[in-house]
């Protein structure tokens, strides 16, 4: 379903799900886990974050999503995505032992009155769904490999890129997926200090899929600071990625909320 530039697709449900390694389910309930995908078709970016979603059972009773109650490897990142762009995730959901998940309503702006449907019943026979928005993919960055992108008193180079890079002793491999590992200068050209985190940083692949860091992955991890005005600072933002996944693109987002980017291409 597509609603305002935002679109949603329901892909699979598992009833029941396997609760992460430090969930508790009360008792008389069980887990069910919706994987969706998300995706902006306008022009505007749009945030998407898992607790602006619902469930609703075929009694009509409405859920809540869990926290902290599947693996965060699978869960549904919490982004920004542009145009052409879409995030892939699970969305869990703490329900009764007897409950029918019936259907899903996701709400782009939870303080707004656009809901977006997903049902969750069996398609009936002979139904071919629309996958023309699942095709799509965003431009690609001007500023390439090598170049510097600035705004917002802040420059990002991207020296260079590891597909697959040696994850460090801390990390833990999933199977199905990679680790890539994205090498990065960041410049403080603002008057202020200028928070620096790794987890400001978002990957894209070349099927317009975003991904959030990791903080475990590459030893040389960028750390966390304080930019102090014209200095400088450099270190690794690794991303858990599908093993066919190609990297595109780089995006890092000045202070983390201030909803100001800088993008650079990935490729040569």
């Amino acid at each position: 379903m597509e609603h305002g530039g935002v679109w949603l697709t329901a892909l699979t449900v598992q009833d029941p799900a396997t609760p992460g390694m430090f969930a508790t389910i009360g008792e008389g309930n069980k887990l069910v886990a919706i994987e969706v995908v998300i995706g902006n078709s306008g022009s505007a970016p749009i945030s998407v974050n898992s607790y602006y979603a619902e469930l609703i059972d075929a009694d009509g009773f409405v859920y809540q999503p869990g926290i902290l109650v599947l693996d965060s490897d699978i869960e549904l990142d919490t982004v920004m995505l542009f145009k052409g762009e879409k995030v892939k995730g699970w969305i869990p959901f703490e329900i009764p032992q007897e409950a029918i998940p019936s259907l899903l309503i996701y709400k782009p702006d939870p303080f707004g009155e656009i809901e977006l449907e997903a049902s969750l019943l069996p398609a009936p026979a002979g139904h071919v769904a629309d996958t023309t928005l699942l095709a799509a993919t965003p431009e690609p960055p001007e500023v390439r490999l090598g170049e510097t992108a600035t705004a917002g008193g802040a420059a990002l180079t991207v020296l260079t890129v590891e597909d697959p890079s040696t994850p460090g002793v801390l990390y833990s491999d999933l199977p199905g997926t990679k680790l890539v590992a994205v090498q990065v200068i960041l410049e403080n050209q603002s008057d202020a200090e200028m928070s620096i985190s790794p987890t400001f940083g978002y990957l894209t692949d070349d099927q317009g899929y975003v991904y959030a860091a990791e903080l475990f992955g590459r030893d040389g991890g960028l750390e966390l600071s304080e930019l102090a005005q014209g200095r400088k600072v450099q270190g690794w933002i690794s991303f858990r990625v599908p093993e066919e996944s190609k990297p595109v693109a780089f995006r890092y987002e000045l202070e983390g909320y201030g909803g100001e980017f800088l993008t650079v291409s990935l490729l040569p």
